[in-house]
Formats: structure tokens, C-alpha cells, sequence
């Protein structure tokens, strides 16, 4: 094994608070990883900073090694030590230094700063483990990667929006105001046709062409595959084994890994923006995220169909601006929020500010209960597309089997940071 010697040099960053002290531990002399501990004073309790390492020696590159493989969250919050680890060997293979210095750049966290959670599902199903780690990079769309072999996941900060929409839509609610009061990692796209093979084994979508599923939205998949329908409505089940959601959290040892809320959902496809859309809402872009083939009257019968028609590759248009895909067009995508079935906008919040919300009803078993899904699909008119549109479909069967899947459904997955 090649080793990394390190000197040990502590180093102060820039930094836009009070104080930061840095100080630098290999895990052992000759060891791959390096503990890296950063002290901070004079903080606000609740703000949540990015801690950005770059470490400079000699022959290093121009502006110094950026830290991209941590194996630890680098956002912290409140004073005191926090400990990141650097799993160097990974950025730096055979490194060699004896004047290696860390400098820390310790900054408020925004929604829009680069921070991913990544999740290696290379080794496929029958793997023990899902290794991950932590990257400061956004992933190389040029590069499949990040959508087959690779989950990414990106870090959003806590905050307040409105959810819903004042228009009266029939397939929205009434606009209100939000509040999240815990961060989250959810991934930047969809779950692909890929992803859900390496984890569960598979290939269920409807579109089958070959050259081309691998990166586009998995689909087809019911609710209880992906996530698991018995009890969930009350907010407190947990996703069984059998489920891609269950089978990720159990190798990848992520406690957190779950279908992201309804709030959560569209917090994030808002990014900030307040309008019908994120992007100034053009009828040609509408039309490219909505990709529904019936716009010209043409239809999809083929299964293997290529890209012109159908799902498209996810992260093929625009992001929002937070830097996530496919909120518009593509797949819907389920939420673990309940709704009794056929209610459009039934549940409602009223006016007054609502923390973490989340739809939830009392374990009656009586009851045929659906679920939310939210965006807009290949399948549908550009006319559907907006931010606060929500549809309700039907998780469980009257007979309380599980609903099979739809070509027109999917899912995104979404990791508690706290």
C-alpha cells in the first residue's frame, strides 16, 4: 500500500466568523485518512457552517487539494470541536509530503454552495456495504456515473417558503407558510433505471431500450417496492428489507435514508423562487420539461423506445437554482405523505406557519388509503407543469394489496442530515 506521510502544521482559514482554530491528526503515522479537527468561537448556536478544507505542499496543485473524499459531514454547527475526517489517500494517492498544511474555510452554509453526500452502488445488489463519502465537487454530468453506479445526494439548509399556491388549482393547496427546521441531503435526480438495479436487482421500468435506460428515471415500481406500504401512513413505520428504500439504509448505514416529505419536495423544487415555475416560464421550456410525447399528437406505445420520446436521461435539462433535476417533466415521484383517496386538496393547513409538516393519519386499517405524488410526467400536457401541482395516487388496493407501478411514477431519494 502506498502511505502519506504528513507533517503536522495547523493553519487558520479564511473565515467569516469570530475564530477558528485547525489542527491536523493522521489516524495513525502511516495511514490513509486524517482527522482533522476545527474549533470555533464566537458562532450563532443555530447557523450552520461549510468547512471547506485545502491542503498545500510542495508540487501540490494550483490553489492547493481541495478535500473531496470526507467521510464526515463538513457542516457543523455551534462552537466548540468538530471533528472532519480527510480520507486523503482517496484525493491523493501515494502522496508523499513533509510540509503539508490544512488551511479550513469556514463559511455559512447556503442552499446554493456545493456540498454532496455520495453513495457508491457499484458493487450491485449483492453487495454487504454501500460505502459514501462526502465531496465539496458537483458530480460531471459528461460522466454517467452520478447517475448509474453512484447516488448524489446535495445538502439543504433549514429554512422557511410558502408551500401551495394561491391560484385555487384544483391540484394544489392553499398557499401557507413553512417552516423546516432540520437540514437534509435529497439526491439531485431521480432514481434511475441503473440505481434501482444495482440495490434491488432489477430492470421493472416500462421503457427497456438497452442503450439507453441505464441513466433514465426508474419507473413502473408500486409504492410497497419502494419504500413499503404497511403502517406508513402513520408516520412511523419502517421500510422493510424487501424495499429499495430499507435495502439502502441498511448497507449504506444511514439511518436517515428515506422518500423525502411532501414539504421537503417542494421546498427544494421552489429553491427560493416564488412563482408558477423556477425558471422563467417560457411555453418551449415548458414544453422540454414536460417531454410528454402527446403533445404531437404522436404516442409511446414502443417499449423500447429511445430517448426522443418518453423518459428522458435525467439532469438532460436545466437545473433549478439549488442545483437539482427533473422536478418538472420526467417521472412523478412519490412522498410518504398520506391522502384519503380521490382527495385532491382535502388536507390543508390553514394560514398559520406550520413546522415540519407531514401528512399523517391514525393507523385505521379500514381505510383505503392513497398516497401524494408530486411533479409532472413525460405522459403529460405542458400545461400541468408548476411547483405547487400534487396529484394523489393510489398506494393500496381495496383488498389492501399493494398498487402496482406506472410508467408515468417514480422517486427521489432523500437522507436526514441530523
Amino acid at each position: 500500500m502506498k502511505r502519506c506521510l504528513l507533517l503536522l502544521v495547523s493553519s487558520v482559514g479564511i473565515s467569516a466568523i469570530g475564530g477558528v482554530g485547525v489542527s491536523v491528526v493522521p489516524q495513525m503515522p502511516w495511514g490513509k485518512c486524517v482527522d482533522v479537527w476545527v474549533t470555533l468561537s464566537d458562532v450563532e448556536a443555530e447557523t450552520e457552517y461549510r468547512v471547506k478544507l485545502t491542503a498545500s505542499y510542495a508540487g501540490c496543485p494550483v490553489g492547493g487539494l481541495v478535500a473531496q473524499s470526507l467521510l464526515t459531514d463538513p457542516v457543523v454547527k455551534g462552537a466548540g470541536r468538530h471533528r472532519l475526517v480527510w480520507d486523503l489517500a482517496q484525493d491523493a494517492p501515494g502522496l508523499i509530503a513533509d510540509d503539508f498544511v490544512v488551511t479550513a474555510e469556514v463559511l455559512p452554509f447556503t442552499a446554493t454552495d456545493d456540498v454532496f453526500r455520495v453513495i457508491d452502488l457499484s458493487a450491485g445488489p449483492e453487495a454487504a456495504s454501500y460505502p459514501s463519502r462526502y465531496s465539496f465537487a458537483a458530480p460531471d454530468l459528461a460522466d454517467d456515473t452520478c447517475r448509474t453506479t453512484e447516488l448524489w445526494l446535495k445538502r439543504v439548509p433549514a429554512g422557511m417558503f410558502t408551500m401551495g399556491s394561491g391560484t385555487g388549482s384544483a391540484k394544489t393547496i392553499a398557499a401557507h407558510s413553512v417552516k423546516l427546521t432540520k437540514a437534509f441531503y435529497m439526491a439531485i435526480f431521480p432514481t434511475t433505471q441503473k440505481q434501482w438495479e444495482r440495490v434491488m436487482g432489477d430492470w421493472p421500468s416500462y421503457f427497456t431500450n438497452e442503450t439507453c435506460r441505464a441513466g433514465r428515471p426508474v419507473e413502473q415500481v408500486s409504492f410497497a417496492r419502494v419504500r413499503g406500504h404497511g403502517g406508513w401512513y402513520s408516520g412511523n413505520a419502517s421500510p422493510g428489507l424487501d424495499t429499495f428504500v430499507g435495502r439502502l439504509r441498511e448497507k449504506s448505514g444511514i439511518a436517515g435514508v428515506e422518500l423525502p416529505s411532501e414539504a421537503q419536495w417542494e421546498y427544494v423544487c421552489r429553491a427560493g423562487t416564488t412563482g408558477e415555475y423556477y425558471f422563467n416560464g417560457m411555453a418551449v421550456q415548458v414544453r422540454n420539461y414536460a417531454r410528454t410525447a402527446n403533445w404531437d399528437g404522436t404516442s409511446t406505445d414502443d417499449r423500447n423506445q429511445d430517448l426522443t420520446k418518453g423518459t428522458a436521461k435525467v439532469g438532460s435539462y436545466p437545473a433549478n437554482p439549488w442545483g437539482f433535476y427533473d422536478f418538472y417533466g420526467n417521472v412523478c415521484q412519490f412522498v410518504p405523505d398520506g391522502a384519503k383517496q380521490n382527495s385532491w386538496k382535502g388536507l390543508t393547513f390553514g394560514t398559520d406557519l406550520t413546522e415540519d409538516p407531514r401528512w399523517a393519519f391514525a393507523d385505521d386499517e379500514s381505510v383505503v388509503f392513497s398516497g401524494i405524488r408530486r411533479g409532472t410526467s413525460w405522459s403529460e400536457v405542458p400545461g400541468t407543469v408548476s411547483s405547487s401541482c400534487r396529484r394523489w395516487t393510489q398506494f393500496l388496493n381495496s383488498d389492501g394489496s399493494a398498487h402496482s407501478g406506472d410508467s408515468a411514477y417514480g422517486f427521489r431519494i432523500c437522507v436526514n442530515a441530523e
